[in-house]
């Protein structure tokens, strides 16, 4: 069960799954520095084990752990009480219906009376359960957010250090979005592309494109000259070309 970035066993967890967490116990204290790992003690009695999720030092055990551990051991008892009461409720309900079918109208009202009262007992401790959970969720949060704030004053320092102001950050910052822009549009326009299966896909998106460049592009109509009815055609022209040359003498000057 992870916790606020730790890992919790109560008593009876330990009690329930003592063979397992026996066997789990030596091989995480194998595996896992000691620094990594406290013990919660209360009332001079192991009642939790706190485990850090990532390769740092834990911080040594302070009230809010404390404070914590007694919060998830209240969580747990009320599920547990809240799965009594689901199955007691269903149980209810279904004696009802078979005394109602039986003709014991007496039976059936005394358990439909039992079932309203275990479905309050449960609404109850549901609204305490959401508020127990509502708190451990605010805890969590505090943490991440003291772990953000640290994380951004260690990347101020950094900066500092390094004498990196803010407005080279948010100028590199802007350049990367627009590259990913670009490169997001780029994407974009080959989508089409790879998605085309045959040659008359391709045909058709050739022919989208050649219409949206006619679309841009204005079209300019160039008349071409009227050729006269009794045009040679290039052939003779050629022809003639060639006799007329051959008639030409060149003469010394």
């Amino acid at each position: 069960m992870g916790k606020l970035g730790t890992f919790w066993a109560g008593n009876k967890t330990l009690l329930r799954h003592a063979p397992f967490f026996l066997v789990h116990y030596v091989i995480l204290l194998k595996q896992v520095p000691t620094s990594m790992l406290h013990f919660v003690q209360l009332d001079s009695c192991l009642q939790g084990v706190k485990v850090a999720l990532t390769a740092s030092q834990v911080p040594a055990v302070s009230k809010l752990d404390h404070d914590t551990l007694h919060l998830v051991w209240t969580e747990e008892k009320l599920q547990e009480q809240l799965d009594v009461l689901d199955r007691r409720w269903e149980i209810s309900r279904r004696r009802a219906l078979a005394s109602f079918k039986s003709g014991d109208k007496l039976a059936a009202y005394r358990y439909v009376r039992q079932s309203k009262l275990f479905s309050q007992s449960r609404s109850r401790c549901t609204q305490l359960l959401e508020r127990i959970e509502e708190v451990i969720s605010l805890i969590a949060s505090a943490e991440s957010n003291k772990k953000v704030y640290e994380a951004i004053q260690i990347g101020i320092l950094a900066m500092k250090d390094n004498t990196v102001s803010i407005d080279e950050v948010n100028i590199h910052m802007k350049e990367i979005d627009e590259l990913v822009a670009a490169q997001r549009e780029v994407d974009a326009a080959l989508v089409p592309l790879q998605s085309l299966d045959d040659e008359g896909d391709i045909d058709e998106e050739f022919s989208k494109l050649e219409a949206e460049l006619q679309d841009d592009v204005p079209h300019i109509h160039v008349q071409e000259p009227m050729a006269p009815s009794n045009e040679e055609s290039p052939d003779e022209v050629v022809e003639s070309l060639s006799h007329n040359m051959s008639r030409i003498r060149l003469e010394p000057i």
